[in-house]
């Protein structure tokens, strides 16, 4: 691992270190700032460095590859990301906890078995069964995490959120603090239309789909259900999702709402507030 610390600005020294090296090295110097890419390991390592009293900058890989001058080796990508990380637009990642990784991992798992159930799930099944074991779902498991936190409590009161929603949400959105809103929060899902501008016109076209597909795909599904019953719906969101629904294709619609449900994950996450039906 190579590791390059500079005051503002200024190269200081370059170092090369192993993982074990790493972490000793920081806990010795003094609280600083240390910037890394969004990788596997990243954030056990962003976690092991705030609990040294550093301030992390999780940088996705994609932002630092524009600040690489030339060929690619560690030091230059260590050059890049100090580079990236100085700059005030620059995104960061939230680091995640101990607990949301594992919500993630389990939810990965999840995601997992369900696309290469007819491939993968019966095979194993079959062999396991020769074994005399059965292969279990984990519905129970996402169920009791749901249930012991209190966030994920506050998402569900929201119509179209269940546990693997809610539980989606604790892994994905690890400090809901790093959004200033929920038309931010729906912008890093990729709910929001991708924007085509030239020339001073601004066009508009479909969703981004940037971002987290995982939470977009459930968010979605959620707001399918709800305009699947019109009267949930009325009951719910009252004459404006009537008038969306005249106006747009059924897709479009549910987009709207599926963007509109991210901005209420948001308040109610914000506030700690469960949702509550305005009359």
């Amino acid at each position: 691992m190579r590791l390059k610390i500079r005051p503002i600005n200024t190269e200081q020294f370059r170092k090369h270190l192993s993982r074990a090296k790493l972490t000793e090295f920081l806990a010795q110097i003094s609280a600083t700032i240390i910037a890394m890419e969004s990788c596997g390991g990243s954030h056990w390592l962003a976690r092991k460095c705030q609990s040294f009293g550093h301030e992390v900058k999780l940088i996705p890989p994609q932002y630092v590859k524009p600040y690489v001058k030339t060929n690619k080796n560690d030091y230059i990508d260590a050059d890049a990301i100090a580079e990236a990380s100085t700059r005030p637009s620059m995104r960061f990642v939230g680091v995640k906890t101990e607990t949301a990784q594992v919500i993630s991992v389990i939810q990965r798992i999840r995601s997992s078995y369900v696309k290469e159930r007819t491939a993968c799930m019966s095979r194993i099944g079959a062999i396991l069964l020769e074994f005399g074991m059965s292969f279990p779902k984990g519905h129970s498991k996402m169920k009791q995490l749901v249930e012991q936190n209190e966030d994920a409590q506050l998402l569900k009161s929201i119509p179209g959120v269940g546990n693997l929603t809610a539980s989606q949400c604790l892994a994905d959105i690890s400090d809901v603090g790093h959004f200033k809103n929920g038309r931010q929060l729906a912008a890093w899902i990729g709910l929001v239309p991708h924007q085509y501008s030239t020339g001073g016109k601004t066009t508009l076209l479909g969703i981004s789909k940037r971002g987290n597909k995982a939470l977009r795909t459930l968010f979605i599904h959620g707001a399918r259900s709800i305009l699947s019953r019109p009267e949930v719906a009325v009951a719910v969101f009252g004459e404006w999702i009537l008038e969306l629904r005249a106006r747009k294709p059924f897709n479009v619609a549910v987009v709207a709402l599926a963007n509109k449900l991210v901005r209420i994950a948001w308040s109610v996450l914000s506030t700690k507030q469960a949702f509550e039906v305005r009359v």
